[in-house]
């Protein structure tokens, strides 16, 4: 998938010798937003490097994954996910995070819908997320983007008191 670019942001795939990168974005925007995390900074910090090759690496040389990124002056300041099932039905979107300093520019939008974008390119039908029980922010972002909530939650991590929700929304039709 090209870049694209938002005002002074440019939203890309990352490639796998960036797993430094990613792991930076990943360790900062965990540490921002922890209640938005399946791990926290703790856990992820126990990983080595070989661990953070081998997932940057896994994701983004699978032909349904990838991480995408958005870069101002080249300093990362947001990251997201995208992955398709193996049924090629349901695009899945996660590890949304935008840096304090590029919040309220529309740039979360624009990285949530470059990975939707992605998705669509293999034909999903369906488009999932989970999204932690009292982010309004990002729930609003995501209810903008035509998802919904269901009724499916589960603990955002084990030992946590917090919840996430499930939210869906289906693909455009096809315009005839």
């Amino acid at each position: 998938m090209t870049a694209r670019t938002h005002g002074h942001a440019v939203i890309r795939p990352f490639t796998a010798d960036e797993w430094p990168v990613w792991r930076e974005i990943r360790l900062r925007g965990t540490e921002d937003s922890p209640d938005a995390s399946a791990e926290t900074v703790e856990e992820l910090l126990e990983h080595d490097d070989e661990w953070w090759i081998d997932l940057v690496t896994s994701t983004v040389d699978h032909p349904r994954g990838m991480l995408a990124g958005a870069f101002i002056d080249e300093a990362p300041v947001g990251m997201a996910y995208g992955r398709v099932d193996a049924d090629l039905t349901t695009h899945g979107l996660g590890g949304m995070w935008v840096a304090p300093e590029a919040r309220g520019t529309g740039l979360g939008r624009a990285l949530a819908e470059y990975v939707i974008d992605w998705g669509a390119t293999h034909g999903v039908d369906r488009y999932e997320l989970w999204v932690t029980d009292g982010n309004d922010s990002a729930e609003q972002l995501y209810l903008s983007l035509g998802y919904r909530r269901t009724n499916t939650t589960r603990p955002l991590r084990q030992g946590s008191d917090r919840t996430i929700v499930l939210m869906e929304r289906r693909a455009e039709p096809e315009e005839a």
